[in-house]
């Protein structure tokens, strides 16, 4: 479930045994094998969360961070051009647990798979949701 508003957004989650966890949250992107989900807090300020779908562990929590324009696969490997940094794209390195910054390549960013977002508020340009 996913809560906006209140310039505090959450994503809540049920565990296999039945708790609920709560997360940095109000819209997030699947990786293709659903091992990790990457949410973005919806809030005055940004944040992101990794989640660890198997463990339901946190990977990686940070507030004031880049927001997320549009994520990409390619190859395994999981980024997200921002709107604040429009040359950069940051990279999710999951031994490391970070995001990397780099130039965008562009040749690759044509390559990669655009990933769908769930849960966008309709007043978001991007979302395509029930369209």
């Amino acid at each position: 479930m996913v809560k906006h508003g209140d310039y505090d957004g959450a994503l809540f989650l049920i565990d296999k045994q039945g708790a609920i966890r709560e997360y940095l949250g109000g819209a997030y992107v699947l990786s293709v094998d659903h091992k990790f989900l990457f949410s973005v807090y919806y809030t005055d300020d940004s944040g992101i969360e990794v989640i660890d779908l198997t463990s339901g562990s946190s990977l990686f929590r940070e507030f004031s961070f880049p927001y997320p324009r549009q994520w990409y696969s390619l190859e395994g490997w999981y980024f997200f051009v921002s709107e604040n940094s429009p040359d950069s794209l940051f990279s999710w390195d999951p031994l490391k647990r970070v995001f990397q910054i780099a130039k965008i390549d562009s040749a690759n960013l044509q390559k990669a798979n655009k990933l769908q977002w769930s849960f966008l508020p309709p007043d978001h340009n991007d979302c395509n949701c029930n369209k």
